[in-house]
Order: structure tokens, then sequence, then C-alpha cells
């Protein structure tokens, strides 16, 4: 016995790549919503969602509203602390 996978061999309702292409056009030169985007599209809010998740796009509240530059960053820390042994603590000096 082996594992195996459980992703399907094939999506074959996966969106076509040229609906995908102009989603991704239109949510970068146009800043459109998801609503907004999937309906432009004809496709669901939630096809829309994925499309721009599966892309890497920023979230429109991560966008400057007049340029459409990135203006904050991620939430997540650039920063890792790894300590040599399990358990041992870091010490910082937050002020």
């Amino acid at each position: 016995m082996a594992d195996r996978s459980t992703r399907p061999l094939s999506s074959p309702a996966r969106t076509l790549p040229a609906i995908e292409a102009e989603a991704v056009r239109l949510r970068t030169t146009e800043r459109l919503s998801r609503d907004e985007l999937a309906e432009r599209v004809g496709v669901s809010p939630r096809t829309a969602s994925r499309i721009i998740a599966r892309n890497g796009l920023p979230p429109l509240s991560a966008l400057d509203p007049m340029t459409g530059e990135v203006v904050r960053s991620s939430k997540q820390t650039a920063t890792r602390y790894e300590r040599e042994r399990l358990g041992e603590l870091a010490h910082m000096d937050v002020k």
C-alpha cells in the first residue's frame, strides 16, 4: 500500500486562460473589487477571488488609491528568530 494524492488528474471546469488573463489585467489597471471584477469578466465572485489569489495580486487595501502601487507591507514578519536549542528563549527590548 502506498500513499497517493487526492488531487484530481485534470480540472475540466477551470477558468479559461483568456478569461483569467483579462481578470488580472482589469484588476491591475482598473483596481476593481472582487464583485466588480466578477461582473465584468462573467464569472462568480468566488472564482474571481480564486483568480486573484492564484496570481498573487495584493488586496486593494494594500494599494495606493491614486497610483496603484503597494504601500502597505504584508503582515508576515520578514525576520525569523531561530534558536539553537528547543525551548530556548529570545530576549528583546521593546521601547
